[in-house]
């Protein structure tokens, strides 16, 4: 039976779930593991039964890191306690994902780039992510109001963040051809909407590029001190140094795309990443004072301004040029400040310089002004329950 199939199958286990009965959801599920056994990894949702039936999930740490959650043609289903971090609060909720696994490739020699770029041997692996095409979730997963990338460490297991990030590609693409595509079209003029929206289209080869540009960001997370230690040792603890952390991450990403991959294939990339950081985190509800993806924005968007390479014309955002070569010339500002921070807090004394280092980041008044009034604003109302 193709999974497919399923998804209404496990919409009860899933409201079980959503009310908290563990013990109701543990019985479900061992029933549809005995109706769909061949799709599923066994051990992983045998283990998954018995976490759920004593509410104690320590047994699926080890799978998890070591990827043993996935079935023979690549089906998932993963259920846990998953937090999800927005503003200065966090929400955990007993969650769920069902899924399939998307056929994908590695970039190759990303560690090689990341070490010649900080000028130093990486603190720790670069993590891996698993694009999925989602086909149910509940709690803070699925749907608008969920995670659509789903961070290792959320998971409410031991050592959770040796596991692979999940990244769930059909929500992210519901998001955006929903919504996401309106607020790019209505934030920059209708040259650079054009020219940023193509390398998302399916000709271009569109899924391909969303997974590449998730995978480097996620790789630009191992630099530095490296994000494993960071969280473990509570060096990040607010939303302004959370911010800081993604954008770094997106700089180091953007300066190895740039070392890695043909011009065109890195102009994509941040056509992708440009495209889901202002058609769809710019509208979280926090605003540039609790949400760290919207501050993330402001300091990209700062770079852009700062450089000269994005300007208000007719009443919209606009790239002085359109080309591949210069819209990856147009993140050299991003690039350049990040791979010095991402030296700073290598060459610190001690881990805790990062909030140190991370309070120095700003952004001018006239920067978040434009992000309200030529990015927020014009887009507001147009996603429902997105946190």
């Amino acid at each position: 039976m193709a999974i497919a199939n399923i998804a209404d199958d496990v919409r009860p286990m899933f409201a079980a779930i959503t009310g908290g009965d563990h013990r109701r959801a543990a019985a479900m599920l061992r029933e549809l593991a005995s109706e769909h056994a061949a799709l599923f990894h066994r051990d992983w949702l045998a283990a998954t039964i018995e976490a759920l039936h004593h509410n104690r999930y320590d047994a699926l740490s080890r799978p998890f890191e070591t990827g043993q959650f996935v079935g023979p043609a690549g089906h998932v289903l993963l259920v846990g306690p998953y937090t999800q971090r927005r503003g200065e609060s966090n929400v955990t909720e007993l969650s769920a994902l069902l899924g399939q696994v998307i056929e994908h490739r590695a970039t190759p020699d990303v560690v090689a780039a990341l070490e010649a770029v900080q000028r130093a041997p990486l603190h720790q692996p670069v993590g891996a992510i698993v694009p999925i095409r989602g086909l149910a979730g509940c709690g803070t997963l699925g749907g608008e109001a969920g995670e659509a990338f789903v961070v290792p460490d959320a998971w409410g297991w031991p050592r959770a963040s040796r596991g692979p990030a999940i990244n769930d590609m059909a929500e992210q693409l519901r998001r955006f051809e929903l919504v996401g595509r309106r607020c790019i079209e209505r934030i920059f003029d209708a040259d650079t909407a054009a020219f940023l929206l193509a390398p998302m289209d399916p000709e271009h080869g569109g899924e391909e590029v969303r997974h590449r540009s998730y995978e480097l960001h996620d790789a630009g997370h191992a630099s530095g001190l490296g994000l494993t230690r960071k969280v473990a040792h509570n060096l990040i603890p607010g939303f302004w140094y959370r911010a800081v952390e993604e954008w770094r991450a997106d700089g180091m990403a953007f300066e190895v795309g740039a070392r890695l991959l043909s011009e065109r294939d890195a102009a994509f990339d941040l056509a992708s990443n440009f495209c889901v950081r202002f058609g769809i985190d710019a509208h979280r509800p926090g605003g540039i004072d609790q949400d760290q993806d919207v501050a993330c924005i402001a300091l990209m968007l700062e770079g852009l301004l700062c450089g000269g390479a994005l300007r208000i014309s007719g009443g919209r955002l606009s790239l002085r040029e359109l080309s591949h070569r210069a819209l990856i010339e147009a993140f050299e500002v991003e690039r350049h400040d990040t791979i010095v921070l991402t030296r700073q807090e290598l060459a610190a004394s001690h881990g805790t310089a990062v909030q140190r280092l991370y309070a120095q980041v700003e952004v001018h008044d006239s920067t978040l002004a434009i992000l309200e009034s030529q990015v927020r604003a014009p887009c507001r109302g147009l996603f429902a329950v997105l946190r």
